[in-house]
């Protein structure tokens, strides 16, 4: 019996894995942690999706020195008048 649990939670390390490696380093900030990070950057290029299933969410992403940063957010961030902004139509980011 214990084998299957065994396999099931090798399997489930295994798509953990492999969706570090696909994304590289996710850092989740809080949004005016996020809105501070874009103000350091000349021309902050953000990808931004909004949904939910039971609330409405807005997700932001955005790439920094090689690492990606995101928030998710119940209401707008108020995002600096220099950013190049692409509405997506969903943004996934593994739950780890």
């Amino acid at each position: 019996m214990s084998a299957p649990v065994g396999l099931a939670a090798s399997s489930a390390i295994q798509v953990a894995t492999n969706a570090i490696k696909a994304c590289g380093v996710l850092v989740r900030l809080e949004p005016a942690a996020f809105a501070e990070l874009l103000r350091k950057t000349e021309r902050p290029l953000v990808v931004m999706s909004v949904g939910g299933w039971f609330t409405q969410a807005y997700r932001y992403v955005t790439p920094y020195r090689g690492l990606t940063f995101h928030c998710k957010s119940p209401t707008p961030v108020g995002l600096p008048a220099n950013v190049e902004l692409i509405d997506a139509a969903r943004i996934s980011i593994p739950d780890l």
